[in-house]
């Protein structure tokens, strides 16, 4: 039994890649770097940039940047939510489908010289919500505003609930350390680590039952803090004058976590 390919996907025979074209060079590799140094002259001193993308898009349609400031394993961990994504069913997807108001979301109907693509995509803007021009007409004042529309699952697309620092002051042996020795904890068999298990007192110490849109995460928590005992505010209430002291809950093995 063959299978059948939507007439949509195929392309006229002109517009089919050549078999004796094995690979392409000089993509553009354009360097986002002056975007973290702007002159007094604004986009004036971005003319070049500009003009990089310009030609990249104008005459290949895509190009790679380097420099864009974003870290490798956050690019990792955006990589892997996304493949989650594309993963679900096609009435799942379609459920944050982008339209004509707002152009953000899931997409599967591009075409390329009038001939669908064998792509999916979900768009979506670091701020959100984003205002644009509503046209490329230069002289149409009028702007238009975009907001994400975000996936029920994975959770990880839409907020992240964690993020990295630098410049923190913590040498990088003393974080091996303490990475090691949560590794020995963790490894530890539940009974142990039930031991020193946060309560309703004191919230710190070992957790694994946390949630996330009421289904109980994949992880294992243990919170400490570097001052011990640290006295925090009993509630969020800004006129609540009550405070609560947390003390460190340590496991007996490793020591060195300790």
């Amino acid at each position: 039994m063959g299978c059948e390919v939507d007439r949509a996907f195929i392309r006229a025979v002109e517009h089919r890649p050549k078999p004796t074209i094995i690979e392409a060079g000089g993509i553009p590799l354009i360097d986002l770097s002056p975007l973290n140094s702007v002159g007094p002259g604004g986009l004036q001193s971005l003319s070049g940039l500009i003009a990089e993308v310009g030609a990249a898009c104008r005459d290949w349609g895509f190009f790679q940047v380097i420099n864009h400031g974003v870290p490798l394993d956050l690019l990792d961990q955006i990589g892997s939510a996304a493949k989650q994504f594309f993963a679900l069913s096609p009435e799942e997807k379609q459920k944050v489908r982008r339209d004509e108001v707002n152009s953000l979301g899931y997409y599967d109907t591009e075409h390329t010289k009038n001939v669908r693509d064998w792509k999916e995509v979900f768009d979506f803007v670091v701020h959100d919500p984003t205002v644009i021009p509503a046209s490329y007409e230069p002289d149409d004042q009028e702007v238009q505003e975009l907001r994400n529309r975000w996936p029920t699952y994975p959770p990880e697309l839409r907020d992240w609930g964690f993020f990295q620092v630098i410049n923190h002051g913590v040498p990088l042996d003393l974080l091996d350390q303490i990475g090691s020795a949560a590794k020995q904890f963790f490894a530890l068999s539940p009974e142990e680590k039930q031991k020193v298990r946060r309560d309703e007192v004191n919230s710190l110490g070992y957790y694994d039952t946390e949630h996330t849109k009421n289904v109980r995460d994949w992880k294992e928590v243990f919170d400490f803090v570097v001052h011990d005992p640290t006295v925090i505010p009993a509630s969020y209430e800004p006129d609540d004058q009550e405070v609560q002291e947390l003390r460190n809950r340590w496991p007996t093995y490793p020591p060195e976590l300790r």
